[in-house]
């Protein structure tokens, strides 16, 4: 058996990565709100250890994961670090409570090896922009509002307004949509550390409310609704690395009720991935994530763990039971639980969203009955699964205990894809259909673009 305690584990099993880097980089982020949050905290969990946090005197950052920030800008920085330093001890977040306003904040600029701009001010970030060409230093310039998000690399073919933003000046950031933009982010922060492949050489862009997700056209405005989804019952099976993130943007969106079924116990190689497990090594995943949203959440959440893996004796037990879910997520690892959940969702005509990634890689394709085809389709689930009933009976008293390589900056891309569809599920006046196919993160050029099918197939 072999013994693992070193948290970077999984990540360091990449055959491109390089760990000392991550340890030697000065990376700074500008912001303090949603989408700069989600920026640092990737950073922060595959051990980026200096990380200089330039936070607005505006931010309006009131939690950050499991913890609250309440109280002036100060204090949540302040705060801000203490959570950091949680989350991963290896790392040292300093946070420096000043706007970008004029040439002599740029001081606070210096000897930093990357500058992320996560503000929705175009002034900071046209600062900036002048202080990296004069010095440079590589630039990524992110916004975002409640629909859309754009993130552009100095040196692209783009040109400087789209590094500036003028268009999403003073708009309010979106959990969601900032968790899809930070992301992104972060993994070309990664990406340009250590020269991994081709560095960004276009806009990246997400369109919550146009049928084409990655188009640079923005979508139909929203209404001015408030949504409620206080009346829905969810039910995600796999709280690993995807389900860890869905379960708590599902409470930030106020669903009533979520069922969590994993029966997996939180180990310290989850640790660069599975961040909101910071407390919990040795604890049932399930169990422990539930006691965090009930503990933090302001709303009355109905949330319970069961401790167990979902088969299609599962499956069955709750077709012949009288709870009905309006929405089951798959963030499984297994493909007989995937064949499991899809035989589920077809016979009870609930709406189910799957989720997967791999090292560089991820996808979300979204079942809505009627709609669109059903994730076995895509995937070939069914013989998948019978190939891995094989493959165990061929293994049986083999103990293979290899880690597969994974780091979580695509789980924390496809996860906020996959609670993005989840308004689209709920509310498609509001927010558009879900697309009848797959969207991708992962192309090395575009890195998230979609393919769409144009018959809908039941299987």
């Amino acid at each position: 058996m072999r013994l693992i305690d070193d948290r970077y584990d999984r990540q360091k099993g990449i055959s491109w990565w390089d760990q000392e880097k991550l340890g030697q980089a000065n990376i700074t982020v500008i912001g303090a709100g949603p989408l700069a949050q989600s920026v640092i905290l990737p950073l922060t969990a595959v051990g980026v250890k200096n990380l200089r946090i330039i936070g607005s005197y505006h931010a309006n950052a009131e939690s950050f994961l499991d913890f609250e920030l309440n109280g002036p800008v100060a204090l949540q920085l302040e705060g801000l670090e203490g959570v950091l330093r949680e989350i991963n001890p290896d790392i040292d977040a300093l946070g420096m409570r000043s706007d970008i306003v004029n040439y002599s904040s740029l001081y606070f600029l210096e000897n930093s090896d990357i500058i992320i701009d996560a503000t929705n001010n175009p002034r900071s970030k046209a600062l900036v922009l002048e202080y990296c060409k004069d010095t440079g230093t590589p630039y990524l310039s992110v916004g975002c509002d409640e629909c859309f998000g754009r993130l552009v690399r100095l040196g692209t073919t783009e040109n400087d307004v789209k590094l500036v933003m003028p268009d999403l000046k003073d708009k309010k950031q979106d959990i969601i949509i900032s968790q899809i933009m930070g992301g992104l982010t972060s993994y070309e922060v990664i990406r340009q550390l250590m020269t991994k492949d081709e560095l960004l050489e276009v806009a990246l862009y997400y369109n919550l409310t146009n049928p084409k997700r990655f188009s640079f056209e923005k979508g139909c405005p929203l209404d001015d609704s408030v949504d409620d989804f206080s009346d829905k019952k969810v039910l995600v099976v796999g709280v690993g690395a995807l389900g860890s993130f869905i379960v708590p943007g599902l409470a930030n969106l106020g669903v009533g009720r979520i069922d969590i079924v994993d029966f997996d116990i939180v180990e310290e190689t989850n640790l660069n991935r599975q961040i909101i497990y910071y407390d919990s090594v040795g604890k049932y995943k399930a169990e422990a994530l539930a006691d965090k949203i009930r503990n933090v959440t302001r709303r009355k959440i109905d949330i319970n763990a069961i401790m167990s893996p979902f088969d299609a004796e599962m499956a069955t037990a709750l077709l012949e039971g009288v709870e009905k879910y309006d929405l089951v997520i798959d963030c499984v690892d297994k493909w007989q639980a995937r064949e499991a959940l899809n035989d589920y969702a077809i016979n009870s005509s609930t709406p189910l969203i799957s989720g997967g990634t791999g090292v560089e890689t991820g996808q979300v394709i979204v079942y809505v009955p009627g709609k669109t085809s059903t994730p076995a389709y895509f995937m070939r689930t069914h013989e998948n699964a019978e190939r891995e009933r094989e493959e165990e009976l061929e293994t049986v008293g083999c103990l293979d205990e290899t880690k597969v390589p994974s780091v979580i900056m695509p789980n924390y891309i496809i996860s906020g894809l996959m609670l993005s569809n989840v308004r689209s599920v709920f509310s498609p006046e509001k927010y558009g259909d879900p697309i009848n196919g797959i969207e991708k993160y992962g192309d090395p050029v575009a890195r998230i673009s979609m393919y769409i099918e144009q018959e809908v197939v039941e299987i």
